[in-house]
Formats: C-alpha cells, structure tokens, sequence
C-alpha cells in the first residue's frame, strides 16, 4: 500500500505573514508555502444562489465567483466545492512560483474528514465508476456548460484528484480547521458574499 499523506494541518502556534514581493501569504517557518482560505456563501429565495471565495489574504490573487445555478444547493457541497476552486488556484499559481506546501483554511470540520478518511475509502472501494469521471472531467473543464447533474461524492472524488495532482508535482496539501471570523477566513467570505450580490 502506498504511502498516504496526512492533510490536517495542527497550527500549534503557526504564524502567517505576507510575502510582498509575490503577493501571497505564507508560513513565516515556510519560504516555499502558500496558505489559502476558502468559502462559500448562499441567498436563499426562490432559488438558492451560491458562491465561492478563495482569499490569498487581501490579494490581487483573490477569487471570486458565483457557482453555476443548480450545480450544489447543499452547503456541505457547496464549501466542497469552494475548496476545490482553491486547490485549482493553487495549482495555477505554481506554473510561476515555488511552493511546496499548499495551507488551505476552511471553516468546516467535515473538510478535514473528507481530505482523508473519505477520500481513502474512494481509493480503496474503486467507487469512481464511468459516470462519476466524467463528471469530474466536466468539473475541470473551463466554462463547463452545466454541472447539473453534480453530486457530492463526484465533488469528493474531484477534490482528491486534486489533493492528488499538486502532491505528485512536489506540493504538500494541508487542511487548517480555522476560527470562523479570522481575517482570512473573513475575507474569503465576505469575497464569496460580493459575488452573490454584485453578480459575479
């Protein structure tokens, strides 16, 4: 059995400091780190809206963006879905730069089970049959034309792939369960929460 990566990050006193030069924020004991935050907002009414935000730390990297109509109303998905947006981030930003360690910041306990337990079970049970692939290939797929037919364990299975991707190109994942209201975490809510109102 291959060796598997623990992706919970224990902060234990970790610091978080900006890097000016690149413009990203990164462990103050790790040059070659990233940390991100991600999450997701929803207006409920007729229709649920949802969106995402990825927070490079009140950066020009900084993403936001609705999530396609009907792709997730649930909110387990739709901060899955969040997640998975920050992984691509990621994995776009290390075209250009130097990273070794990915810190993603969620809100959610959930997340952390999902990047491991859950996603060893998806590896052990081979569950990623025809359907969910393809699925998943339309996740990655720029401007995918619809994500109707998305479910939660085709976002599970994406978001391991992804986990996957950045580890086989030399990049640790990590996951901080981080405090709902810290700056980052904030900022990545309140970008999430701007692409709901101002139609992003």
């Amino acid at each position: 059995m291959k060796d598997r990566p623990g992706r919970i990050f224990d902060p234990g006193g970790a610091r978080v400091v900006l890097d000016l030069v690149d413009d990203v924020r990164r462990l103050a004991t790790e040059d070659y780190s990233i940390v991100v935050a991600t999450r997701r907002y929803a207006r409920h009414g007729v229709t649920v809206t949802s969106s995402y935000g990825v927070s490079f730390g009140f950066s020009k990297r900084d993403i936001s963006k609705r999530i396609p109509l009907h792709t997730v109303t649930r909110t387990r998905e739709s901060e899955i879905y969040a997640v998975i947006m920050g992984l691509k981030a990621v994995l776009d930003i290390i075209v250009s730069l130097d990273i070794r360690l990915a810190i993603i910041k969620v809100a959610q306990v959930y997340v952390l089970k999902m990047a491991n337990e859950q996603a060893w079970e998806l590896e052990e049970n081979e569950k990623r049959d025809v359907e969910e692939r393809t699925l998943v290939q339309e996740v990655h797929k720029e401007n995918s034309p619809s994500f109707s037919d998305l479910e939660a364990r085709a976002l599970l299975t994406f978001d391991c792939q992804a986990c996957l991707e950045l580890e086989n190109k030399g990049v640790g994942v990590k996951f901080w369960l981080d405090e709902r209201d810290s700056p980052m975490s904030n900022g990545a809510k309140w970008l999430a929460w701007s692409a709901v109102y101002n139609g992003t």
